[in-house]
């Protein structure tokens, strides 16, 4: 009889966790459905046409020279479509899609692997020039300045 209740209260326990667990994806995966959700934004400085612009980034972010991309940079050396920020696992990253003139994250070349970007990082595309600024991490230059 012991053994029958020690398995009943152990089932219980294992019925509460996994629908703990439960919840807090459910929950997890609204707010990030929520319309409007953003890990970022691009802020840009080259070219001079698009100087200032603000991206606001999505779960993926395009950009490139076509007209089908989210940001599009109408520059030569920019492929049509060119490389891809992306927020996967509450983490932001950049993908070069294999271009000639590839992709710079603060001077140095990323190839065609996925780089984790951080607040602040520099991102050269071509002559484009960027930054990545992400909601929920302070700006290390902007950190700095404050003490």
């Amino acid at each position: 009889m012991r053994y029958i209740f020690l398995m009943l209260i152990a089932y219980i326990l294992f019925r509460l966790v996994h629908q703990s667990v439960n919840e807090y994806k459910a929950i997890s995966d609204a707010k990030k459905s929520i319309k409007g959700f953003s890990p970022g934004y691009l802020l840009i400085f080259e070219p001079e046409a698009l100087k200032g612009k603000r991206v606001e980034l999505r779960k993926e972010t395009t950009i490139g020279r076509s007209s089908h991309c989210d940001v599009m940079i109408n520059l030569k050396q920019i492929a049509p479509v060119h490389a891809a920020i992306y927020e996967k696992r509450e983490k932001v990253y950049i993908y070069d899609y294999g271009s000639k003139s590839g992709v710079y994250v603060n001077n140095t070349r990323i190839g065609r692997k996925d780089r984790l970007l951080n607040s602040g990082d520099c991102i050269k595309i071509g002559d484009a020039v960027m930054s990545v600024k992400l909601y929920g991490e302070e700006d290390p230059v902007e950190q700095a300045e404050t003490y």
